[in-house]
């Protein structure tokens, strides 16, 4: 099984500009009151990572009630809105519409550097070891359309799908060879590449994402997702200081074991699973910073007190090279 790590240095801002994403967070609570706030309209799930049905509240977040599940370690939010509650709040809310067009556009530029170049790469080398007469690709749950443009221009692929989008109004920067799925998806077999990046935390059911990937996905086919990961350093050490668990947006924080489990459980074989994430260092030392009062170990206060740059960015190579970053990528063949 493959892994890979990235020896580049990324910052936050250059991805998450912080007074931008600040401003956005604030909608997003001020939304989630208005939309969410009738707890009778939300639904109680069981962890989502492993399906354990007695994992109880932990602690809250603009008034979404967070759960670690004490058999797997994933993070998730119950009770939820609904599947078609989460889509109107996308679609229509404050915080999606400035999402859509000042956040993401405002940092266009600098995804297509830090982010997509390295999805696109990653996706034409597994094509290549993999799939090589792959035609078809999928991506579901589509919020970037200039990243299908980007990969429509490499002239891998001859037929793209983008089911379920989150590009609401955006539809004019999408390749002109996109066909759109408003539903689920109904394909059956006629995949080459299924990809979900960045969506498994904000599905109602994860679970119902993978099975809809394996029955689209034609033998042989890949099934690639992004995600973030509870198994990662940033919410290992800062749980609920991280800035990045905000509901809706994260209702899922799978642990490793329980993507893993769940992909291969829906009929695929893994042959990828990296953590490249190159922020968690970054954003806990900056958490720590603002509030030095939080229960962060001695240990780590000491690091950040006393080691320089160098040592800051070596551990950081060490979370991605032993799968223990806060960003996971997975690649997986259809049986």
């Amino acid at each position: 099984m493959k892994s890979v790590v990235f020896l580049d240095d990324l910052k936050e801002s250059d991805i998450r500009p912080e007074k931008m994403y600040d401003e956005y967070k604030e909608l997003l609570r001020q939304d989630t009151l208005k939309y969410f706030s009738d707890h009778s309209l939300l639904v109680k799930v069981a962890c989502p990572g492993c399906l354990n049905k007695n994992s109880k509240g932990v602690f809250k977040k603009d008034g979404f009630n967070y759960c670690i599940c004490d058999k797997c370690g994933s993070f998730f939010v119950s009770p939820r809105p609904s599947d078609e509650a989460l889509r109107d709040f996308y679609k229509n809310s404050r915080a999606g519409i400035f999402l859509r067009k000042k956040f993401l556009t405002n940092t266009l530029e600098s995804r297509s550097k830090n982010i997509f170049s390295y999805r696109i790469q990653w996706i034409t080398g597994l094509v290549e070891e993999y799939a090589p007469s792959a035609k078809v690709f999928l991506d579901y749950g589509t919020r970037y359309p200039t990243f299908m443009k980007e990969l429509d221009n490499t002239g891998i692929f001859s037929s793209f799908f983008s089911v379920k989008p989150e590009y609401f109004g955006q539809e004019d920067l999408l390749p002109k060879n996109v066909k759109t799925a408003e539903a689920k998806c109904i394909f059956k077999e006629d995949i080459d590449v299924f990809a979900a990046f960045e969506i498994v935390e904000r599905v109602f059911s994860p679970r119902e994402l993978f099975r809809q990937a394996s029955a689209a996905c034609r033998k042989g086919g890949l099934f690639i997702i992004t995600s973030a990961t509870s198994s990662g350093f940033e919410y290992q050490v800062l749980k609920e200081h991280s800035p990045n668990i905000i509901a809706p947006d994260r209702l899922n924080i799978l642990a490793l074991e329980a993507l893993t489990n769940q992909i291969e459980k829906s009929g695929f074989e893994i042959i990828e699973v990296s953590t490249p994430g190159r922020l968690d260092v970054e954003i806990v030392k900056r958490v720590y910073e603002k509030n030095p009062g939080i229960p962060l170990d001695s240990f780590w206060k000491y690091i950040f007190n006393n080691r320089d740059a160098n040592a800051l960015h070596s551990f950081q190579e060490y979370l991605q090279q032993f799968r223990l970053s806060s960003h996971v990528r997975i690649a997986a063949i259809k049986k």
